[in-house]
């Protein structure tokens, strides 16, 4: 009975061993995965010709034209924020153009929503679950649930989104996902000027880290949102929307997706900023960034190999 027993304790030691490898070794991976889809040039998207306000549809003719420009244009990858109705053959179109996707799920607690993207999880690089939506569309558990069914039935790295100053409010955000992938707007902090936009962005990232690593929380911080809107507001202008974007494109220790890619017309209802977030008209003519968005992200990329690894040591 005692060799039995012991036996019996070695095969669970060793099977404790295994698991605990095996998960090392599966964080590891999905670590190396972020790093090196986080430092391509990507771009936030929501198509033109879309206002669901005004039962306005994108066609996938429509979204093609968008994504075509968007890769001459310089981007390698695209951020998408929903994966039902007309938006679900975002992924396949864009696959079909060599671009990548983070494919993004708008109802955390939408089963349905869930299944079509998990039926995405080969054309799709990374996944982002919920968006702006803390509070007022769902729950913190709820985030949680959605991204933790997501990841495991595809095993694709996932991440959630919220504006950065909520992750301060409500740490438990920085403790969900494989990497941090909050909304860092310095509208939002009343940071218009160039410099005082820059500072605002690169103060909050850097609080950031430090919370997470004050939780113990060694992720990646790779920012889904960071821009600036080109009117709306006496302080804004495409000019100055430039110079911001290409200030924040030069940097070496921030890995962002450019927010966005298109004004979105109609969407006046929700701020007088709203409609001019884009680096391209809604008619998909090019503002002031866009004329320079090619030059721009090659220069970024050359300096690819030099962008450091961003796990979120204190500073």
């Amino acid at each position: 009975m005692r060799l039995w027993r012991l036996a019996a304790l070695l095969i669970l030691a060793l099977l404790v061993g295994w698991f605990q490898v095996r998960k090392a070794d599966t964080k590891r991976r999905i670590e190396e995965q972020i790093l090196e889809f986080s430092k391509l040039n990507w771009v936030c998207y929501a198509p033109t010709n879309y206002s669901p306000r005004r039962g306005v549809y994108p066609t996938p003719e429509s979204v093609r034209t968008d994504l075509q420009l968007l890769k001459a244009s310089g981007f390698d990858g695209i951020v998408t924020y929903e994966c039902a109705g007309p938006l679900e053959p975002v992924a396949d179109l864009a696959q079909e153009l060599g671009l990548k996707v983070i494919q993004g799920v708008w109802g955390p607690a939408d089963r349905e929503e869930l299944e079509h993207a998990i039926r995405k999880k080969d054309k799709v690089v990374a996944y982002c679950v919920g968006n702006e939506g803390l509070g007022t569309r769902y729950t913190i558990g709820e985030l949680d649930e959605g991204l933790t069914y997501l990841s495991n039935r595809t095993g694709v790295p996932a991440a959630i989104s919220e504006q950065i100053h909520l992750y301060f409010e409500h740490p438990a955000l920085i403790d969900i996902g494989d990497w941090l992938f909050p909304i860092v707007h310095p509208h939002f902090g009343n940071a218009k000027s160039l410099e005082g936009a820059v500072g605002w962005v690169n103060a909050n990232t850097r609080r950031l880290r430090r919370a997470a690593a004050a939780r113990g929380r060694q992720k990646i911080l790779f920012t889904k949102e960071v821009g600036m809107p080109s009117a709306g507001d006496p302080a804004y202008s495409e000019s100055a929307q430039a110079r911001f974007l290409e200030s924040m494109l030069e940097q070496r220790e921030l890995l962002f997706a450019v927010f966005e890619a298109f004004d979105r017309k109609g969407w006046e209802h929700v701020s007088p900023v709203e409609p001019y977030w884009g680096v391209f008209r809604d008619d998909r003519s090019p503002k002031v960034i866009a004329r320079r968005m090619r030059e721009t992200l090659a220069r970024r990329k050359a300096l690819s190999g030099a962008l450091r690894d961003v796990s979120l040591e204190a500073k």
